[in-house]
């Protein structure tokens, strides 16, 4: 009797054991066909856009409730980006001229930072005022200001709650202000694109591609979010990092004394020498290099 009940449970341990082997092995498979790629740059240099660029070329296209959201974040920008001109406009010797001007402005500095829809006041005000020259004016000076990062918050999951627009976004919603505020407006794939969402915390995205599985880390660059970087390092094949081009002449949303490119530069020398990535693959992405090169 004990000899039997001994082979049974040999006979059970060995099941359970070769179930072990058959999961790791399972296991060992999925990781072979896995590329980790970490997504790294400072603020602003455009890695949440890569990963909606590389999920509309390879992934699911964004489903209306989606779109949805993006909606209110868009509606939102075209508010603050108005209000961030409007206060800097003093700094480079350019006013509102009119009493209707002023009562432009107060229209758009009484309106919600987040909003749903607009009022045809408000749209009106926001129209009127991106016709004036001296509005046009100052958004040529954005590099100077923190249009960007003035009124961004963040997003921890894959929904936004706010928008932080580049000033050639921001002029892209302005000049289609008539589109986003009509009735059952639904974002295309180029006003997402265009929203600028901060990140906060780490963001995952997986996108297969013949028999590989990209799997996407997106990170927050602000000074404040690295921290939470070593998180994401064990295990990385690919180490991705953006310079955005057209930062050459704007400082820092948190040192005002720092330029952006010279900071990127700085977190690319420490980055790229870590003993974490030693056995990654570097690539280096320029961002933004279709911009006016007169500028320099």
């Amino acid at each position: 009797m004990g000899c039997a009940q001994s082979s049974s449970d040999d006979n059970e341990g060995g099941a359970a054991s070769r179930s072990i082997d058959r999961q790791l092995e399972q296991e060992r498979k999925i990781r072979d066909k896995t590329v980790t790629i970490f997504l790294a740059g400072t603020g602003e240099s455009g890695k949440s856009t890569v990963v909606k660029q590389l999920r509309l070329k390879y992934s699911e296209p964004y489903a209306d409730h989606e779109r949805d959201e993006y909606r209110s974040v868009i509606l939102s920008n075209l508010v603050q980006s108005m209000v961030a001109i409007l206060e800097a406009m003093s700094e480079f010797g350019l006013e509102l001229r009119g009493r209707e001007q002023d009562e432009w402005y107060q229209i758009v500095n009484s309106v919600p930072a987040m909003i749903d829809e607009l009022s045809p006041e408000a749209i009106q005000a926001i129209w009127g005022l991106w016709s004036t020259p001296d509005v046009r004016e100052c958004l040529q000076h954005s590099s100077k200001f923190q249009l960007n990062d003035r009124f961004a918050c963040a997003r921890r999951s894959g929904s936004p709650t706010f928008a932080d627009i580049f000033s050639d976004s921001a002029a892209y919603y302005f000049d289609n202000l008539q589109r986003i505020t009509s009735p059952g407006f639904l974002p295309t794939d180029e006003d997402i694109l265009r929203a600028r969402v901060r990140t906060t915390g780490i963001i995952e995205a997986k996108f297969k591609v013949k028999d590989k599985v990209y799997k996407v880390l997106d990170v927050g660059g602000q000074r404040s979010e690295r921290r939470k970087w070593i998180a994401c390092f064990e295990n990385v094949d690919v180490l991705l990092f953006l310079f955005a081009v057209n930062e050459f002449d704007q400082q820092l949303y948190e040192d005002e004394t720092q330029n952006r490119f010279v900071e990127a530069e700085n977190l690319f020398g420490s980055i790229s020498n870590s003993q974490w990535f030693k056995n990654s693959a570097l690539i280096i992405f320029f961002k933004w290099v279709d911009f006016d090169l007169s500028l320099i």
